[in-house]
């Protein structure tokens, strides 16, 4: 035995074992992770208590897909940036997308509104489309981890410095062009009664004027962008007080107002909800600050907008006035066919189309696979049907003969259900499409985080993160191409603006000062 040996025997305590010790396996579980699966179970057990057909395996993955969104939303929560990055935002509609919505549709007994063929049983179907969602989901946070850690070019970087004389400029000659074009387009319709009355009755007065309103209705968002790209100017150059909330309610009126007027009245909600959470967004950004209670307030009103505006959409004038008595309104959804459910399920979800979609693929039985049509169907929207007449058909031709069966296309109304991206991917590839699609919006999605990651507090593009965002989002729920109007609708022209209006610099070195919004910092630029 070796000196060292003996010294270490005769230092050990008497009654210490000499034997080596086993270190037991720690696992490091995050809190936030902890609680999101005991209240996502503890939401499931009511499911179990108040129906028995909740009894079924496809309530396992459904929850499981509900335990991660909700992991990734509790953890969003504490960054606060509702606006500038896709996390929050994307991790709620997840949430919704691949656990609330499956479960109400079966607690609800959705049927599918005027779908000839669709399961009897909705549950093995949506067991299995929480199985395909599981897998993706672990491909979408791969990808995204991998594009937002991917190292930055962080010796030379470039902030989009706006210069005034530029965004005035061309600001107001899009605003003065938006505003011509609308009065035309009222003028045209016969004020905004026939405005109105050509959405309702004579919807082929709108063909062919996809360019027309995309000008006619950015004016009031341009509005807000100009005053935001000021005020973040005079940020990098002095301390600027917060705007007071009398100002911004009465502000936030107004736009409102504006932009019912700028395309609302033709029957969009989108083009209302989307353009008001831009807004929402540079406001937060530059002029105050928005509260978690105003956000939650803001969410809950566009929700109830959203629920009233189908009256509107559906019936017109009468059906604002007669929606806001309970019998009016039940008279009005056994006429339109619509319902709460639908909002929730249909308008907010793609679970019932997918798990359909599923089904057909399942069955196997005369379904004739897109093979990428769809996508090139949707690039030659971009492209005026006067210069090409024969443009080749989107996924209504698609989803017309998965519905009704092959040939149908042509022979029957054309179906306008969206399937979103997941759905989409399926009728063009299969399950080969699911890694395809699942890839596609985890890259999506990381290149916007990584973007509001690295972008300076006075980088102009900064001004554009909400529409961003809001994009990568909602491409979950939408197909080729609502995303590609969304792109042309709400940021080809913002980002056109930006971009003439910006002079690029390269920062070499850079000083975040220690409150964003009260000091514009130090950093030595060069011009690009």
């Amino acid at each position: 035995m070796s000196a060292l040996a003996r010294v270490a025997i005769a230092e050990t305590p008497s009654g210490v074992s000499c034997k080596k010790r086993s270190w037991r396996l720690r696992w490091h579980i995050p809190r936030y992770i902890l609680n999101a699966s005991l209240l996502n179970i503890g939401v499931t057990c009511v499911f179990l208590a108040l129906d028995s057909r909740f009894l079924h395996w496809f309530v396992l993955p459904t929850t499981v897909c509900g335990v991660v969104c909700l992991s990734s939303l509790l953890g969003a929560v504490k960054q606060e940036q509702l606006f500038t990055d896709p996390s929050l935002l994307g991790s709620v509609l997840g949430y919704h997308h691949t656990y609330l919505a499956p479960m109400l549709l079966v607690y609800w007994d959705y049927r599918i509104i005027a779908l000839p063929i669709q399961p009897d049983d909705f549950r093995p179907w949506l067991g299995r489309l929480a199985c395909i969602n599981l897998v993706g989901i672990t491909i979408l946070i791969y990808v995204f981890l991998h594009v937002v850690k991917s190292p930055a070019n962080t010796k030379l970087r470039r902030t989009w410095v706006i210069n005034r004389s530029r965004l005035v400029l061309s600001g107001m000659l899009v605003i003065l062009a938006s505003v011509a074009m609308q009065v035309y387009v009222y003028s045209d319709f016969g004020g905004v009664s026939g405005y109105v009355d050509k959405f309702l009755y004579d919807r082929d007065a709108w063909t062919n004027k996809g360019a027309l309103l995309v000008i006619a209705e950015s004016a009031p968002l341009m509005a807000v962008l100009i005053l935001g790209c000021l005020r973040q100017k005079r940020m990098r150059r002095e301390r600027v007080r917060r705007t007071s909330w009398h100002l911004l309610v009465v502000c936030g009126l107004g736009f409102l107002v504006l932009q019912i007027l700028f395309g609302g009245l033709r029957g969009s909600r989108s083009n209302i909800v989307v353009n008001c959470f831009f807004a929402a967004g540079i406001v937060h950004q530059v002029f105050r600050p928005l509260s978690k209670r105003a956000i939650i307030c803001l969410g809950i009103a566009a929700v109830a907008f959203s629920y009233y505006y189908v009256f509107f959409k559906d019936f017109g004038y009468e059906g604002v006035s007669a929606a806001i008595s309970l019998e009016g309104r039940e008279s009005l959804l056994s006429q339109s066919g619509r319902s709460t459910e639908s909002l929730v399920i249909s308008d907010l979800s793609r679970s019932d189309m997918q798990a359909f979609i599923v089904q057909q693929l399942a069955n196997g039985q005369d379904v004739d696979l897109a093979r990428g049509r769809t996508y090139v169907g949707a690039l030659s929207l971009l492209i005026p049907r006067v210069i090409w007449p024969d443009r080749p058909p989107a996924k209504l031709k698609w989803t017309t003969e998965l519905e009704n069966g092959p040939g149908s296309y042509g022979r029957v109304f054309p179906s306008t259900r969206v399937c979103g991206q997941l759905g989409e991917a399926m009728v063009n590839f299969g399950y080969l499409g699911v890694p395809i699609s699942f890839a596609f919006m985890g890259f999506v999605l990381g290149k916007v985080s990584a973007l509001s990651r690295r972008l300076w507090i006075t980088d102009a593009r900064r001004m554009l993160l909400p529409g961003m965002v809001l994009a990568s989002v909602c491409m979950v729920i939408q197909d080729s191409d609502n995303f590609l109007y969304f792109i042309v609708q709400y940021l080809a022209i913002p980002w056109t603006i930006v971009w003439i209006s910006t002079i690029p610099y390269r920062l070499r070195f850079v000083v975040p000062p220690a409150n964003p919004r009260r000091g514009g910092g130090y950093f030595l630029a060069t011009k690009a």
